[in-house]
């Protein structure tokens, strides 16, 4: 556990060490969460730098947060929690997560769950870009006034 707190701690030592302003390093993080609630496995880094050239936000900011953010530990509570807030806007629309979810593919059952999915992860990722962009804004501020402190 310590092991992991550390390279989060690293990570973010990184993201507020970026040569960028701490608008654009918050919007950069933004940028990663937003992708990461989206559940684009196997293009998210695309997408990630596809959206930070868009928004001129740090590309390198925005993938350390991405992998920070969506990584194996957490993409499988991301889906869960996107699919979970699709189902309840949809009214319960979809299969409902049981032991015999997985069971069974087929072209019909990838779209009943797809559409709860993605909308889902739409809805949370509105929720939790912003809330990222401004914890990271205050954060890098922050961490950026202790170091000139420490030099002075």
């Amino acid at each position: 556990m310590r092991g992991i707190v550390r390279k989060i701690h690293e990570a973010v030592k990184k993201i507020a060490k970026l040569h960028s302003s701490p608008r654009q390093i918050a919007g950069s993080v933004a940028v990663g969460t937003f992708i990461g609630c989206i559940p684009t496995t196997g293009c998210q880094i695309w997408l990630a730098i596809l959206l930070s050239i868009i928004f001129r936000v740090n590309k390198v900011g925005t993938v350390l947060s991405l992998q920070l953010f969506c990584n194996p530990l957490t993409l499988p509570f991301i889906c869960y929690f996107d699919y979970k807030i699709g189902r309840c806007l949809l009214r319960n629309e979809g299969p409902g997560i049981t032991r015999d979810f997985f069971s069974g593919f087929s072209l019909e059952k990838i779209i009943d769950i797809a559409k709860p999915l993605f909308l889902g992860s739409l809805v949370l990722a509105c929720i939790v870009a912003p809330v990222a962009y401004t914890v990271t804004i205050v954060a890098v501020s922050r961490l950026r006034r202790k170091s000139v402190d420490r030099v002075e």
